[in-house]
């Protein structure tokens, strides 16, 4: 499965996305505008889940969706 994650970048998304990917799922990542993500071997899109800005780019072919991303400042 293609399997896109918002908030991967935090606590649980970096613990997770080396289970997706041992488990032979395509990872798209979803980290938000300014944010410098090394992710080799998975797809790296920009989206702000806040305003939408880049989602449908960003969700483009995914079979699923695990969504992990929250305000931190609130």
């Amino acid at each position: 499965m293609k399997i896109a994650v918002t908030g991967s970048t935090g606590f649980i998304g970096t613990h997770l996305l080396p289970t997706l990917l041992s488990h032979g799922h395509q990872v798209i990542v979803l980290v938000e505008p300014g944010v410098q993500a090394g992710f080799r071997e998975m797809e790296t899109h920009v989206a702000d889940v806040c305003t939408g800005e880049g989602l449908a780019a960003g969700l483009a072919g995914a079979d699923g969706v695990i969504h992990l991303a929250a305000r931190n400042h609130v």
